[in-house]
């Protein structure tokens, strides 16, 4: 029977503090060992058998690390796009514009493919623009030219 012994100290009849430990009762010492007998080895016991495991088979495929290079960027077409967004013909080259950022967002994403179209659609978006820009500044011109002619050639005709 374990009984919790409390902790305390007493006073002893010659005046002294004695104390003593608390704790369990145990239950007294362990049997002492005896070893084999004379002249015998000490056997161990056996130990059970481990278990059988089932074993599964797991392929590991390693290869070398490999470099892949990226392919070059095409000429990008954005600046020349703003360019002729801002000087020449500005409708065909906001589409320019969008061709060129569409362009390099597929370079980006990998897509290459999608890249080379819309670095194609974006130069000639480019150039249409930059012609008609080019063409309506002709225009301009020779129209400019034929009313000054032609008003010079009424002043001088009618005197005014």
């Amino acid at each position: 029977m374990n009984v919790l012994k409390e902790s305390s100290s007493y006073l002893d009849g010659e005046g002294s503090y004695r104390a003593y430990s608390a704790g369990y009762d145990q239950p007294g010492d362990p049997p002492a060992y005896t070893g084999p007998p004379a002249g015998q080895p000490y056997v161990y016991p056996p130990s059970p058998a481990p278990a059988p495991q089932q074993m599964s088979t797991t392929n590991v495929i390693a290869s070398q690390p490999q470099i892949i290079m990226a392919r070059p960027r095409q000429t990008d077409w954005t600046v020349p796009a703003i360019l002729a967004t801002i000087f020449c013909f500005f409708p065909t080259g906001i589409c320019a514009i969008i061709a060129a950022v569409m362009a390099r967002s597929a370079y980006d994403a990998g897509d290459y493919e999608g890249e080379r179209s819309g670095t194609a659609w974006a130069r000639g978006l480019t150039l249409t623009s930059i012609a008609i820009g080019t063409l309506g500044v002709i225009l301009i011109i020779v129209l400019y030219v034929v009313l000054v002619a032609n008003t010079v050639n009424t002043i001088e005709n009618t005197g005014y």
